[in-house]
């Protein structure tokens, strides 16, 4: 893992935010400015583990023809010690009333060799081997060998995979206090998928001219993919880090219309509008600061638990997907 080797003095990671009393910055005070957000240190667990996938299944084939077999089976996996990344330093209210926050380390250790005493952003990024993903499905084939010019496969499979982080461990948890609100579906599972591919043999014959041509095709289909509905307003001070969901406060339907006026006119509005706001201490009520996502959506699933702010996360599945390759 390489992850410290963009840590000082290998580098030195500098980050302006603009805020009310210091919009913009330049680069005479680039430098300066950028130092107020805090040093952003990466680590990695101590007690790190090397990861490892469980992989199991129980099916039962048959013969129906001389030339046709079908399969029918339950297939599973379950992966442990999977990376993740967290944010070590994530902000903690210390006051409810008021929304004072706090970090765990506000400077780096004053007997450190590297930027002793030097402050810390709200940002920690660690690596850490506590993720776990799990895999069930139902697979169902039907295969038929060349016979009378024609062989076909057919695949149906009827899954479901879970897991805290699908990017290869590098999206940092939204609430790295409880990462299990992260668990839900991965990012590349598709609750039904089939997949069918086919030959057939021209029964021209003659010469080279006619002789061994063939037609063959691939068709597939299967039901969306989940996205995470990202919350865009409120800044990284609410978690450390941008990765904030919405908090759901009524109904979420999907709209499908165009937005005719403000400077988001001309886009599509997918999910309706009073439907989610900012999860960001006192913004969410059905009166204000709620906002639209217009991110596309075919279905939704709420999530089985709580986003930080207290309702439960958004999760949608886009539409269905169809390839049709002919050759």
């Amino acid at each position: 893992i390489t992850f410290p080797a963009s840590n000082p003095p290998f580098v030195s990671p500098s980050r302006f935010s603009g805020s009310t009393a210091k919009p913009f910055t330049s680069f005479a005070t680039l430098a300066s400015d950028a130092a107020a957000a805090g040093a952003s240190v990466n680590t990695v667990d101590q007690n790190f583990k090397n990861a490892y996938v469980q992989s199991y299944n129980l099916n039962v084939q048959q013969e129906i023809s001389p030339s046709t077999a079908i399969m029918v089976g339950y297939f599973g996996s379950k992966g442990t010690h999977l990376r993740q990344q967290i944010n070590l330093n994530q902000p903690f209210y210390t006051n409810t009333t008021t929304g004072a926050q706090s970090r765990p380390f506000p400077t780096i250790a004053a007997n450190s060799p590297l930027l002793p005493g030097a402050a810390l952003g709200t940002s920690m990024t660690t690596r850490v081997s506590n993720g776990n993903s799990n895999y069930n499905a139902l697979w169902a084939t039907a295969t038929r060998r060349l016979a009378r010019n024609l062989q076909f496969s057919a695949n149906y499979t009827w899954s479901k995979s879970l897991d805290y982080a699908s990017q290869t461990g590098s999206a940092v948890a939204e609430n790295s206090l409880n990462v299990r609100q992260d668990y839900g579906l991965s990012d590349f599972d598709a609750r039904h998928r089939f997949v069918f591919t086919s030959l057939y043999e021209l029964p021209f014959k003659g010469n080279r001219f006619v002789d061994g041509w063939r037609i063959s095709g691939v068709l597939s289909l299967q039901s969306g993919s989940p996205i995470s509905l990202l919350n865009g307003v409120s800044s990284t001070t609410f978690t450390g880090v941008p990765t904030n969901r919405p908090d759901q406060i009524g109904p979420v339907t999907i709209v499908n219309q165009i937005i005719t006026s403000g400077s988001q006119s001309g886009l599509i509005q997918w999910l309706a509008p009073n439907s989610v706001c900012d999860p960001t201490k006192g913004a969410c009520s059905t009166s204000r600061n709620s906002h639209s996502m217009s991110r596309f959506a075919q279905s939704i699933r709420p999530a089985d638990l709580p986003s930080p702010g207290g309702t439960s996360a958004i999760r949608c599945l886009a539409p269905i997907s169809r390839t049709w390759i002919c050759r």
